[in-house]
């Protein structure tokens, strides 16, 4: 079983960053972080894991063409234009047994933070009424079962309190022990 870990956008495009912070909080290096430590963590336990991070592009080439994990979990930090958005959210694929992994996820995210749960997300985008204007390309081309983790939101100012609390520690551990458990459940369908 092998697992890919990227950290959500790159350095020429950082993703969400907090201004009223100094030093700013900026998504991709926090989640940088995270993912390293969970790829690390991994490898003890002898689990395959590797980490890349780049363009969504090559992302989705890496994932397909070179390494072909079986899952990929992208890290990421949501935020939004208004302080009051809040809680932890995993977005899925929707595909086989998808779904039950992502829960697992989610439940290892609330246990580590302690936030409200804004539950499992399917990979679409809304306009303003309600219509599906789209797709989140990762999911949707990637040919493995891909998991977005979004813990908190840099943009609430009560959660981005957590950054400086041992927080990608803190994020790794959530993610390898909801691996853990997908890897363990994963090993017991194969021996039914």
């Amino acid at each position: 079983m092998k697992f890919l870990i990227s950290p959500g956008h790159y350095p020429g495009a950082p993703g969400a960053i907090n201004w009223n912070i100094d030093p700013p909080v900026i998504e991709h290096y926090i989640c940088c972080k995270a993912a390293k430590i969970v790829v690390k963590k991994l490898k003890y336990g002898n689990i395959q894991a590797r980490f890349f991070r780049g363009k969504l592009s090559q992302i989705i080439h890496y994932a397909n063409e070179i390494w072909k994990p079986d899952f990929l979990i992208q890290l990421h930090l949501n935020s939004v234009g208004f302080p009051d958005a809040h809680g932890t959210e995993v977005i899925y694929s929707g595909i086989s047994d998808s779904k039950s992994f992502a829960q697992i996820i989610l439940e290892e995210l609330l246990f580590e933070f302690q936030l409200k749960s804004r539950g499992l997300k399917l990979p679409y985008y809304y306009d303003n009424k309600g219509n599906i204007v789209g797709k989140n390309a990762l999911i949707q081309q990637c040919r493995c079962k891909v998991y977005i983790t979004e813990p908190l939101f840099l943009s609430n100012p009560d959660e981005v309190k957590l950054i400086f609390n041992n927080f990608t520690q803190r994020y790794a551990k959530a993610i390898v022990r909801a691996i853990n458990q997908i890897r363990y459940i994963s090993h017991s369908y194969e021996n039914d």
